[in-house]
């Protein structure tokens, strides 16, 4: 997570990279997909909660390839 002028950008780590790589990565698969952005987005937003980090609750979701779907997917599963 990092952040400049109230900002803050969180980067979701996908099933099958970075701490999960023994996993299959979940490809073109919707709730899996966009479960882990709705956990790095939680406890993104515990974190900044628990050290006072001052949050607007706006949000930005964005992606490039499979980060676009995974933010479509997200957009669908969240509503």
């Amino acid at each position: 997570m990092t952040g400049l002028a109230g900002f803050a950008s969180i980067n979701p780590d996908y099933i099958g990279y970075g701490a999960s790589n023994s996993v299959a990565h979940p490809y073109m698969l919707k709730k899996a997909s966009a479960r882990s952005s709705v956990d790095m987005i939680k406890a993104s937003m515990k974190y900044m909660q628990d050290n006072g980090i001052a949050i607007n609750h706006q949000l930005y979701i964005s992606g490039y390839s499979q980060g676009g779907y995974t933010a479509m997917a997200l957009c669908r599963v969240c509503r």
